[in-house]
């Protein structure tokens, strides 16, 4: 089961039912291209704003992960 958190908010739960098996040789590529497309979708949706600490903001960046 998986519960998202969305704007402070629990959506309702998720059932898993397929995944890959812990250590899969896939599972490193896969979670490779999951945070592409999720740093693609960050950099390029203007209406994303990065975290604000004393001042100064701090957006998600490649290096980061």
């Amino acid at each position: 089961m998986l519960l998202l958190l969305e704007q402070m908010e629990f959506t309702d739960s998720i059932n898993i039912r397929k995944g890959t098996r812990q250590g899969c040789p896939l599972s490193p590529l896969l979670f490779v291209l999951t945070l592409e497309v999720l740093n693609r979708n960050i950099r390029d949706d203007r209406s994303i704003k990065g975290m604000k600490i004393k001042k100064e903001e701090f957006k998600l960046k490649k290096k980061h992960f």
